[in-house]
């Protein structure tokens, strides 16, 4: 779907008046892992076990790499509390190597936790920046026009975005001058369109004759960088994906 309203009516049909059945991923994990973890678990769940694994393996590090991902998918795959409580130990003292996978396993497990002892199936959202609480985390780039910002100008774009965002039930857990650029990362509710606090940030800082170019950059696949807005804004790919247009 490339119109934007069209795809947050079709996330809101998803939804439908249940709202608590929703499960987001919490950590910020790459999206790169979270694609191998799921072809992983594809391969690994859709085959027999070939190997037996235990926990004092796992927590004392005697599993290999593609060892340790294959038992915590095996793991996350089930409502067993034990599991739960393997994955959440294992977590806390995994390498950085195997941290982010981890915590996927502990989510997917939590998840299957939290479905059975509720008896509902749930839905399982899943980005790069994560989210909490029903609401999902957006990297939110506001950029100025030719003529750039001064000093006070992007200081009034900070305070818009701090007073009109909790308007819109959303908070800004960052909101910074990055140069010409002002960066905020803020958690959204899934039921709003994440345009309506970002376009009432401009509308207000335009009215107040801020120099603030109507467009904007909007992303919750990873934080970027400056160099990374510049390649956005002159249309280059970032990691090989493109931003669309609108």
């Amino acid at each position: 779907m490339d119109n934007p309203d069209e795809l947050f009516n079709h996330i809101k049909s998803i939804l439908g008046e249940s709202p608590e059945s929703m499960r987001i991923l919490e950590d910020s994990i790459s999206i790169d892992v979270q694609m191998e973890y799921y072809k992983m678990v594809s391969k690994v769940r859709g085959s027999e076990v070939s190997k037996d694994y235990n926990s004092d393996d796992l927590l004392s590090n005697k599993l290999t790499i593609d060892e340790a991902k294959e038992y915590l998918i095996r793991l996350a795959g089930t409502d067993n509390v034990e599991n739960y409580r393997l994955i959440e130990q294992y977590a806390s003292i995994a390498s950085p190597d195997l941290k982010d996978w981890a915590l996927m396993a502990l989510n997917e497990s939590r998840f299957h936790m939290v479905s059975s002892l509720s008896e509902e199936d749930g839905v399982f959202i899943s980005t790069g920046l994560g989210g909490k609480s029903g609401k999902l985390r957006y990297f939110i780039v506001f950029v100025p026009n030719s003529d750039g910002l001064s000093p006070e100008q992007k200081q009034l774009v900070v305070d818009e975005v701090n007073f009109l965002f909790p308007r819109y039930s959303s908070e800004v857990e960052i909101a910074e001058v990055l140069d010409d650029f002002i960066c905020v990362t803020a958690l959204i509710p899934m039921n709003i369109a994440v345009n309506e606090p970002i376009n009432a940030v401009i509308d207000e800082c335009l009215s107040l004759g801020c120099s603030l170019n109507d467009g904007y950059i909007v992303t919750n696949v990873k934080t970027l960088s400056e160099n990374e807005i510049i390649k956005v804004l002159n249309h280059e790919p970032i990691d090989g994906m493109n931003f669309d247009e609108q």
